[in-house]
Protein backbone atom coordinates (compact mmCIF):
# COMPACT_ATOMS: atom_id res chain seq x y z
CA UNK A 1 0.00 0.00 0.00
CA UNK A 2 2.87 2.35 0.79
CA UNK A 3 4.43 1.68 -2.60
CA UNK A 4 1.12 2.28 -4.35
CA UNK A 5 0.57 5.53 -2.46
CA UNK A 6 4.10 6.68 -3.29
CA UNK A 7 3.62 5.88 -6.96
CA UNK A 8 0.31 7.74 -7.07
CA UNK A 9 1.79 10.68 -5.17
CA UNK A 10 4.64 10.96 -7.68
CA UNK A 11 2.33 10.98 -10.68
CA UNK A 12 0.36 14.13 -11.20
CA UNK A 13 -2.83 12.11 -11.75
CA UNK A 14 -3.76 12.50 -8.08
CA UNK A 15 -3.29 16.08 -7.00
CA UNK A 16 -4.88 15.67 -3.58
CA UNK A 17 -3.30 12.96 -1.41
CA UNK A 18 -6.23 13.13 1.01
CA UNK A 19 -8.58 12.20 -1.83
CA UNK A 20 -6.55 9.01 -2.23
CA UNK A 21 -6.86 8.28 1.50
CA UNK A 22 -10.62 8.94 1.35
CA UNK A 23 -11.00 6.51 -1.57
CA UNK A 24 -9.02 3.85 0.31
CA UNK A 25 -11.12 4.38 3.46
CA UNK A 26 -14.41 4.09 1.57
CA UNK A 27 -13.13 0.91 -0.07
CA UNK A 28 -12.24 -0.53 3.35
CA UNK A 29 -15.72 0.29 4.70
CA UNK A 30 -17.38 -1.36 1.73
CA UNK A 31 -15.20 -4.46 2.13
CA UNK A 32 -16.13 -4.67 5.84
CA UNK A 33 -19.82 -4.51 4.99
CA UNK A 34 -19.42 -7.16 2.31
CA UNK A 35 -17.49 -9.33 4.76
CA UNK A 36 -20.28 -8.94 7.34
CA UNK A 37 -22.95 -9.77 4.78
CA UNK A 38 -21.40 -12.86 3.23
CA UNK A 39 -19.53 -14.51 6.11
CA UNK A 40 -20.59 -15.69 9.57
CA UNK A 41 -17.53 -14.17 11.29
CA UNK A 42 -18.89 -10.63 11.58
CA UNK A 43 -22.50 -9.58 12.00
CA UNK A 44 -24.07 -6.42 10.64
CA UNK A 45 -24.94 -5.44 14.23
CA UNK A 46 -21.21 -5.07 14.92
CA UNK A 47 -21.04 -2.35 12.26
CA UNK A 48 -23.87 -0.13 13.54
CA UNK A 49 -23.03 3.44 14.46
CA UNK A 50 -24.08 4.72 17.87
CA UNK A 51 -23.69 8.49 18.36
CA UNK A 52 -22.56 8.14 21.97
CA UNK A 53 -19.81 5.76 20.94
CA UNK A 54 -18.89 8.04 18.03
CA UNK A 55 -18.53 11.01 20.41
CA UNK A 56 -16.26 9.00 22.71
CA UNK A 57 -14.05 7.88 19.82
CA UNK A 58 -13.88 11.29 18.11
CA UNK A 59 -10.43 12.25 19.55
CA UNK A 60 -9.01 8.90 18.45
CA UNK A 61 -10.42 9.38 14.94
CA UNK A 62 -8.98 12.89 14.73
CA UNK A 63 -5.56 11.54 15.74
CA UNK A 64 -5.91 8.77 13.14
CA UNK A 65 -6.76 11.28 10.40
CA UNK A 66 -3.77 13.40 11.43
CA UNK A 67 -1.58 10.30 11.22
CA UNK A 68 -2.87 9.54 7.71
CA UNK A 69 -2.29 13.12 6.59
CA UNK A 70 1.27 13.26 7.91
CA UNK A 71 2.00 9.84 6.43
CA UNK A 72 0.86 10.94 2.97
CA UNK A 73 2.84 14.18 3.25
CA UNK A 74 5.90 12.22 4.37
CA UNK A 75 5.55 9.97 1.33
CA UNK A 76 5.28 13.00 -0.90
CA UNK A 77 8.58 14.49 0.27
CA UNK A 78 10.62 11.47 1.46
CA UNK A 79 11.63 8.12 0.03
CA UNK A 80 9.81 4.91 0.91
CA UNK A 81 12.75 3.46 2.93
CA UNK A 82 12.95 6.64 5.01
CA UNK A 83 9.21 6.55 5.78
CA UNK A 84 9.47 2.85 6.67
CA UNK A 85 12.32 3.52 9.09
CA UNK A 86 10.36 6.31 10.78
CA UNK A 87 7.29 4.06 11.09
CA UNK A 88 9.37 1.33 12.72
CA UNK A 89 11.13 3.74 15.07
CA UNK A 90 7.75 5.12 16.21
CA UNK A 91 6.97 1.71 17.75
CA UNK A 92 10.07 2.01 19.92
CA UNK A 93 9.02 5.51 21.03
CA UNK A 94 5.51 4.26 21.86
CA UNK A 95 6.86 1.38 23.97
CA UNK A 96 9.26 3.76 25.75
CA UNK A 97 6.40 6.20 26.42
CA UNK A 98 4.27 3.41 27.88
CA UNK A 99 7.12 2.47 30.18
CA UNK A 100 7.91 6.05 31.26
CA UNK A 101 4.38 7.45 31.63
CA UNK A 102 2.40 4.40 32.71
CA UNK A 103 5.06 2.07 34.06
CA UNK A 104 3.75 -0.73 31.89
CA UNK A 105 5.77 -3.38 30.17
CA UNK A 106 4.46 -5.70 27.55
CA UNK A 107 4.95 -9.26 28.71
CA UNK A 108 5.09 -12.00 26.17
CA UNK A 109 4.27 -15.36 27.65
Amino acid sequence: MVLLNKALNNTKQVSLPMLLVLAQSVTAILLCHAFAKFTPYLSANDLRLDWETAKKWLPVNIAFIAMLMTSMLALEYNSVPMVTVFKNISNIFTATGDLLFFGERERVE
